[in-house]
C-alpha cells in the first residue's frame, strides 16, 4: 500500500477555483466532469488514502485532456503554493 494523506483542504472548492478560471469548451468539460472527480476523490479518502488503489477516471479523451490541462494553470497560482506548503514540497 502506498499511503498519501489527502491535504486538509476543501477539494471541491479547489477544483472549482481552478476550473472556474478556465474558458470555453475546457470550462464546460471540467464542469461536466466534476461529479466523477468528486466521487473518485471520495473513494480515495474512504480507502485510507491508498494511492495504489487509484484507478483512471472514466471519461472521454477531451475531458481527460481538460483535466490534465489544469496542472499547468495550477502551477502559477496561490493554490499550488498552498498545496506545496501543506505537503512539505511533495
Amino acid at each position: 500500500m502506498i499511503a498519501v494523506d489527502p491535504p486538509p483542504r476543501d477539494y471541491r472548492a479547489d477544483f472549482w477555483s481552478v476550473s472556474g478560471s478556465r474558458e470555453g469548451q475546457t470550462s464546460l468539460l471540467l464542469t461536466s466532469a466534476a461529479t466523477k472527480v468528486f466521487r473518485a476523490y471520495d473513494r480515495y479518502v474512504e480507502r485510507s488514502a491508498d494511492a495504489s488503489a487509484l484507478r483512471p477516471l472514466r471519461a472521454n479523451v477531451k475531458t481527460r485532456e481538460a483535466l490534465k490541462s489544469n496542472y499547468p494553470s495550477l502551477r502559477g497560482g496561490r493554490l499550488y503554493g498552498d498545496l506545496l506548503k501543506i505537503t512539505e514540497g511533495r
